[in-house]
């Protein structure tokens, strides 16, 4: 099946939502408190190309903006709207970590 259908289906396993590649690239990260992190801008998958591992954030937050860094697509968290894209947040603590680390590694 192309990408494209299977966004936004329900499973037989029991009402998740699946998103395509392509549409969470271009999707913004804010935190929950509404801290705008950057946009997603790849999909990075494991060695043997079967299984999504992480998104590619591209950082438009202050001092680390045009910075990247992959972030595990288990510490985000996703919402389908009526867009194309659907809203990616992440806590806010973790969003303060992934600052600090970028901030770390100039």
């Amino acid at each position: 099946l192309y990408p494209e259908l299977l966004a936004g289906i329900a499973t037989a396993g029991g009402g998740e939502t699946i998103f395509s590649a392509s549409s969470l690239i271009g999707a913004t990260i804010q935190s929950k408190g509404g801290k705008i992190l950057g946009k997603i801008t790849d999909v990075l998958f494991d060695q043997e190309g079967r299984q999504a591992r992480a998104a590619l954030l591209e950082m438009s937050y202050k001092t680390v903006s045009g910075r990247k860094v992959a972030l595990p697509f288990e510490t985000l968290n996703y919402q389908a709207t009526s867009n194309a894209k659907p809203d990616v947040t992440i806590s806010n603590s973790r969003a303060d970590s992934i600052i600090k680390f970028v901030k770390s590694k100039k």
